[in-house]
């Protein structure tokens, strides 16, 4: 018997990507394991991008469908740059808790619980923005990385370390429309020797359109993404979740951030010595650069990996969980 609940609202879409609604699935998975009753209430879009990393027992509800659940959740997470107070007071009346999670720091916040995993990031830069009793969480020891990545981890560490030429270069630019961006960046890295595998989400006629040696361009559809990573030496990617991503796995990156919100959390690898951040003009210099400096390839390798250590979910769920009997022995006290 599940003597717990939590119910997920987030989205996904082609202008959004599949961040918010990755990142709590891999939270969602954590607390399904632990026997917890957990569903989704998402919008009708995000239905086209449920992943392969969902757990077979969490249950999902679209647009305007609600969660089979009559009674109260023990808690709701809410994870989207587009709710606001006004939604965050009408979550609290489907759960007796609510979490919030988010990295921007930019408006007002009603939450028991505030998760910002971005690295750099302190709970007093939300001293403003939240209620009194909100117990925020930040920072790099809450990151939300796929456990699936972390198990790579050690072999990753080996391979980075007899690392001596760099061969292959891993781009992903996100799990949002890509088809723009990539038709500008490409051509740019056309005349370098490297081969290049170009993750996407799904086929895209564009690409044969392209001027490039599709014996060095390599793209790639619903690959195992992990493997690939480990498989490269370089990574040229946007800056959301594959950033830390890319850290457990050692892979020295160029950050291309595709929106303004993922510009703290970029700067801040950039500022530990992880990644470069670039703009598209100037990408093919610094992919060059990099690729002819091993000792700052192997630097940047180092430092990804201190970045994060992977336990970021097992910390998110302990607290949770905690929160969650604590108020529970509470509304059983009164």
């Amino acid at each position: 018997m599940k003597n717990k609940s939590i119910l997920f609202r987030c989205d996904a879409n082609s202008d959004i990507g599949i961040g918010h609604l990755t990142r709590c699935l891999l939270l969602a998975n954590k607390f399904c394991l632990a026997n917890w009753q957990v569903d989704f209430s998402c919008s009708s879009e995000t239905s086209a991008y449920q992943t392969k990393w969902a757990h077979q027992d969490i249950t999902f509800s679209y647009g305007q469908q609600n969660p089979t659940k009559h009674d109260l959740y023990d808690i709701m997470v809410i994870d989207g740059y587009h709710f606001t107070i006004q939604d965050y007071e009408q979550c609290q009346k489907l759960a007796n808790s609510l979490c919030i999670i988010d990295d921007l720091a930019n408006r007002q916040y009603q939450a028991d619980i505030l998760i910002d995993p971005s690295l750099g990031r302190v709970s007093s830069q939300y001293l403003d923005n939240v209620n009194e009793n909100c117990h925020v969480l930040t920072g790099k020891h809450f990151a939300i990385v796929n456990p699936y990545y972390v198990s790579y981890s050690k072999q990753a560490s080996m391979k980075r370390k007899s690392t001596q030429t760099i061969q292959n270069v891993f781009i992903c630019l996100g799990g949002g429309d890509q088809s723009l961006v990539l038709q500008q960046l490409l051509p740019l890295l056309s005349d370098l020797y490297f081969n290049f595998y170009v993750c996407l989400k799904e086929k895209s006629h564009f690409i044969e359109k392209l001027p490039l040696d599709f014996k060095r361009f390599h793209f790639l559809y619903n690959e195992d993404i992990a493997r690939i990573m480990l498989d490269c030496d370089i990574g040229i990617i946007s800056g959301g979740m594959l950033t830390y991503e890319a850290c457990i796995l050692g892979l020295p990156s160029i950050i291309y951030p595709l929106n303004a919100h993922q510009k703290f959390h970029s700067l801040q690898l950039v500022s530990q010595g992880a990644a470069l951040l670039c703009e598209s003009n100037d990408i093919s210099p610094k992919l060059s650069s990099l690729a002819q400096n091993m000792q700052h390839w192997h630097n940047m390798s180092l430092k990804a990996m201190h970045c994060v250590d992977g336990l970021g979910i097992d910390r998110i769920f302990k607290n949770i969980d905690e929160h969650v009997n604590q108020n529970k022995k509470t509304l059983h006290n009164c």
